[in-house]
C-alpha cells in the first residue's frame, strides 16, 4: 500500500515531467519531439524487459538449484543406505510398499496386529543375528569419528541415521536417563513416515510394524529389553508424522 509520502513524491515527479514536456514542446518542433518520445518509450521498454529477464533468470536458477540439490540429496541418501547394507537394497515406491503390506494383512488369517508384529520381529531378528547389525553400526561410528567404544545411545542414533538414509522417513530421537543404572527411555519421531504418509483414518495402521521392529532393534542396541508404544500416528491425522516411545520393561528397571 502506498503511503501519503510516496503519493506526494510520485505527484512531484509527474509534475516535473509535465513541466519538462511543456518546455520541450515549446522549444523543439513537434515532429522531433514525437521522435524523442518514441525513442524514450523504446528505451524504457528495453530497460523493463532487461530487468524482468534478470528476475526470470534468477527465479529459474534458484528453482533449478533447489531441484538439483533435492535430487542429489536423495541419491546420496540412497547410496548411504546401500553402502551400509552392502548394496543389498531395493528401491520401491511408497505406495507399492503400502499396497504389499495391506495385501499381506488381507490375506492373513490372523489379525493385522499379529501380521505386522511378526513381520517386524522377523526382519529385526535377521538384522540382529544374521546381519550382525550392532557390530556394523559400531564399525561405522569408529570409521566416522574414531570412537571404538560408542555408548548404546550413540549406536542407536547411528541406527536412526541409517534408517533415515534408507528413506523410511526423517528420524529424530531423544533420550531421558533413568537413575544411575545405565537405563534410559526415549522417543523416536518419524516425519514423512513411509508407512503413514498419504494415508488417513480409513486405512489400516501399518505402524504396528515399526512398533515391533523398534522393540527388538532398540532392545538389542540398548542392552536391555524395552517396550515400545506409538503415541501419535500420522495415519490418523494424515500428516505422515508418527511418534514412538520406548521404556525399559518393568522387570529391568
Amino acid at each position: 500500500m502506498m503511503t501519503q509520502k510516496n503519493v506526494n513524491r510520485f505527484s512531484v515527479i509527474v509534475g516535473i515531467f509535465g513541466v519538462l514536456f511543456t518546455v520541450l514542446q515549446a522549444v523543439i518542433p513537434e515532429t522531433i519531439l514525437q521522435i524523442i518520445i518514441a525513442l524514450s518509450i523504446i528505451v524504457l521498454l528495453a530497460i523493463v524487459f532487461f530487468i524482468l529477464r534478470r528476475i526470470y533468470d534468477k527465479v529459474i536458477e534458484s528453482f533449478t538449484n533447489t531441484l538439483r540439490h533435492q535430487i542429489l540429496d536423495s541419491k546420496v541418501f540412497c547410496m548411504e543406505g546401500k553402502r551400509f547394507y552392502e548394496r543389498d537394497c531395493l528401491v520401491i515406491r511408497r505406495n507399492t510398499l503400502q499396497f504389499i503390506l495391506d495385501y499381506l494383512i488381507e490375506q492373513s488369517k490372523d489379525d493385522s496386529s499379529k501380521t505386522l508384529e511378526g513381520l517386524g520381529k522377523t526382519i529385526a531378528d535377521y538384522l540382529i543375528n544374521d546381519y550382525d547389525l550392532e557390530k556394523k553400526l559400531k564399525k561405522k561410528i569408529e570409521d566416522n569419528s574414531g570412537n571404538a567404544t560408542p555408548s548404546p545411545k550413540e549406536v542407536i542414533r547411528q541406527w536412526c541415521s541409517v534408517e533415515e538414509n534408507c528413506h523410511w522417513g526423517k528420524f529424530d530421537i531423544t533420550f531421558t536417563d533413568l537413575g544411575n543404572n545405565g537405563k534410559f527411555r526415549g522417543t523416536v519421531t518419524i516425519k514423512n513416515n513411509v508407512l503413514a504418509k498419504g494415508r488417513n483414518s480409513e486405512n489400516k495402521q501399518l505402524c504396528l510394524y515399526f512398533v515391533s521392529y523398534f522393540k527388538h532393534i532398540i532392545s538389542k542396541l540398548a542392552g536391555f529389553p524395552v517396550c515400545v508404544e506409538e503415541k501419535n500416528c500420522g495415519t490418523k491425522f494424515g500428516d505422515g508424522e508418527c511418534t514412538f516411545s520406548f521404556t525399559p520393561t518393568e522387570s529391568t528397571i
